[in-house]
């Protein structure tokens, strides 16, 4: 889903990415990955923006929030709230922000999720990016 505001030339914004990876460098990219109960995890979400009222966001070096989710599909599983990561623009950057969210206790209820982002600014009102990206199952693991 594209991000808003979305004016050509002047203000265009969108989350562009979400995967799930491991510490031994493991992703999954926009796919399925199965976890075991209690499993740490990353997820890495990607978000761009162009023209000239992002410019001028990144020379401010603006602060920005990624905020995680986990929508429980079915029954057991309940929605969860998987975090938030906080920082700032950096001037001048050409290429996608990368922002990597650890969920070093991994999920406490097993079932299928269905993950998502959404990126907003702390003090720079109007500007939203969301995406809903790959499935993960936790089942507990077989001993």
């Amino acid at each position: 889903m594209a991000g808003q505001p979305n004016i050509p030339g002047f203000a265009e914004f969108d989350v562009t990415g979400i995967e799930v990876s491991w510490e031994q460098g493991t992703t999954v990219g926009n796919n399925l990955a199965i976890l075991d109960l209690n499993e740490a995890f990353n997820i890495t979400v990607a978000f761009a923006g162009k023209g000239t009222e992002w410019e001028n966001m990144q020379k401010l070096g603006l602060e920005y929030n990624v905020e995680i989710f986990a929508e429980g599909i079915g029954l057991p599983p309940s929605d969860k709230n998987l975090g938030k990561t906080t920082d700032n623009l950096v001037p001048g950057k050409q290429t996608p922000n990368m922002v990597v969210c650890k969920v070093p206790n991994g999920m406490s209820q097993a079932g299928v999720y269905r993950l998502a982002a959404m990126v907003t600014f702390t003090t720079w009102t109007g500007w939203l990016g969301f995406i809903e990206g790959p499935f993960i199952q936790v089942h507990v693991e077989e001993q």
